[in-house]
C-alpha cells in the first residue's frame, strides 16, 4: 500500500486561547488524551500544533493553533464531536477564553509531494 507522505485532502483548525493558567492543562490533554482520539478517526493523517508568537504591533488572536489533517471528501464529523466529550475535553475546552474552528480544501501544493512504500 502507498502512503503519501505530503498534505491531507482536508484541514481542521483548532485556535484555541486557554483559561489563564491553563496553558500545561491543555497540553496534557492534547498529549495523554486527543491526539489518540483524533488517531482514531476516519481518515486522520497527522496533527501539527504551533504557539503564537507576537509580532511587534500585531493583532490579537488565539494563543495555540492545531492543524489536524484527513484524507477524503468530508471530514468524520460524528466521530470529531466524540473527540470533545470528555470530561477533560469539556474542562479545557469549556473553561478556554477562545476556541476557533475552520475547515479548508486542499487546492494544491508546492514541494514535499513524495510518497512512499
Amino acid at each position: 500500500m502507498t502512503k503519501s507522505i505530503g498534505p491531507g485532502d482536508l484541514l481542521f483548525a483548532a485556535a484555541i486561547t486557554p483559561a489563564t493558567g491553563a496553558d500545561d492543562d491543555l497540553d496534557r490533554w492534547y498529549r495523554e488524551e486527543h491526539l489518540a482520539l483524533l488517531a482514531a478517526c476516519l481518515g486522520y493523517r497527522r496533527t501539527r500544533r504551533y504557539k503564537l508568537l507576537p509580532l511587534p504591533g500585531g493583532e490579537e488572536a488565539p494563543e495555540y493553533v492545531a492543524f489536524h489533517e484527513f484524507d477524503g471528501e468530508a471530514l468524520p464529523m460524528e466521530q470529531l464531536g466524540k473527540t470533545a466529550e470528555t470530561e477533560w475535553a469539556r474542562r479545557c475546552l469549556g473553561g478556554a477564553q477562545t476556541v476557533e474552528t475552520t475547515v479548508w480544501k486542499l487546492l494544491g501544493g508546492f514541494g514535499d509531494q513524495e510518497t512512499v512504500i
